[in-house]
């Protein structure tokens, strides 16, 4: 009965490429975005069960630059009161950096289109004032100076995943993380693919 499937990587190696799961009445999507939502949904049950207020927690995600880490990242930026975005790979200082601050400037441009009510979306419009510009590039100076300040966090270093209340890794590369890694009584959702599967 789904009238609405987002096709993981998992999904489509065991669907056929998601052949398997066509049907005339039913969209079938590259399941990023729904991929996005539900985790981050459960992540709003959990901290709900556990009485804890997104308004104080830091969140972290590791493999932010990926395609589920930059959407995943712009939805904890309404929540969380802190966001650090990992870098899921070596891929230099510099150039990590200017990745991880792209998509430090997406989450800005989505919290500023309306998305979010909390310390972040607030920190993003008394930056920005009156003028309201959606553009990711146009958003930079206002992503690095949450940088400067503290209210994001940008490391290629996947220690700093440890520092956070709520994390969510979005990398193939964080599987191997410890629970010693980990701050006491974080709450931690990894997609990465299930092992075992072709």
């Amino acid at each position: 009965g789904a009238t609405r499937i987002g096709l993981s990587p998992t999904a489509a190696r065991v669907s056929n490429g998601g052949l398997d799961l066509r049907r005339d009445d039913c969209l079938i999507s590259a399941g990023t975005a729904l991929t996005a939502a539900g985790v981050v949904g459960v992540l709003d049950s959990t901290l709900a069960r556990l009485s804890r207020r997104w308004s104080s927690q830091s969140a972290a995600v590791l493999g932010a630059s990926t395609a589920q880490g930059r959407v995943i990242a712009a939805l904890l930026a309404e929540r969380a009161a802190r966001l650090l975005l990992i870098g899921d790979t070596p891929i230099g200082r510099v150039r990590g950096r200017q990745a991880l601050l792209a998509v430090a400037a997406q989450a800005c441009c989505h919290l500023i289109a309306g998305n979010g009510t909390g310390p972040l979306a607030a920190h993003v419009r008394g930056l920005l004032g009156h003028s309201v510009e959606l553009e990711p590039l146009a958003m930079m100076p206002v992503a690095e100076r949450l940088v400067q300040t503290g209210f994001i966090v940008l490391s290629t270093d996947r220690q700093r995943f440890g520092e956070a209340d709520v994390g969510v890794i979005a990398s193939a590369t964080g599987s191997d993380l410890q629970s010693d890694q980990l701050r006491p009584a974080s709450v931690l959702c990894d997609l990465d693919t299930p092992r075992g599967l072709p």
